[in-house]
């Protein structure tokens, strides 16, 4: 079943009817004299999400770790902004680099 939204009238969306976990939606905005667009995204299950919200406190200082355990949820921005803090402090690092630029290809291909 389709979660019922909202005309909107600003940039922030929000549904009547609470998603169900584990399930991925797919949504299409239109805007006015505005070219369409076609999104999905996935509402973690309660183990991913008790991981993940597990991992941001007991790896809170291990933004690599952590960057992967997003990665892993398939929380990609989030996987991108942990690699994006740790390359701040360790710009050489051999693998963080490689890591990051293969997220970004991979969500370049999704779009």
């Amino acid at each position: 079943e389709m979660p019922r939204t909202r005309r909107l009238s600003s940039s922030e969306w929000q549904v009547i009817d609470p998603l169900k976990a584990g399930t991925v939606y797919t949504w299409h905005v239109e805007g006015r004299g505005q070219r369409s667009h076609v999104g999905t995204f996935k509402v973690l299950d309660r183990i991913a999400s008790a991981r993940v919200r597990s991992a941001e406190t007991e790896l809170a200082d291990l933004p690599l770790v952590l960057a992967v355990v997003y990665a892993d949820a398939g929380l990609l921005d989030d996987s991108e902004r942990a690699l994006d803090q740790f390359l701040t402090l360790h710009p050489r690092h051999p693998v963080a680099a490689p890591l990051r630029d293969d997220l970004r290809r991979k969500r370049s291909d999704r779009r």
